[in-house]
């Protein structure tokens, strides 16, 4: 994808133009592997929208809120 980022405990950094690419790739990750686990175990399926908080330097958090979805 081109997009350079680093992990720094539970986040990721990347430039302010890759911030969109960066929040819908984490959260198809973690569909992905929640999906996985629960197909592995035999869990029922819930369908999970990961909750991001975005900060940028000089401006207020933005909340992207998450939920699972049955």
């Amino acid at each position: 994808m081109g997009v350079v980022a680093y992990g720094v405990h539970d986040c990721v950094v990347v430039k302010q133009s890759d911030r969109d690419a960066a929040v819908k790739t984490y959260r198809e990750t973690v569909r992905s592997y929640v999906t996985q686990h629960q197909k592995q175990h035999k869990h029922p399926h819930l369908n999970i929208e990961v909750s991001v908080t975005i900060e940028q330097l000089g401006l207020d958090k933005v909340k992207l809120p998450g939920c699972y979805i049955r």
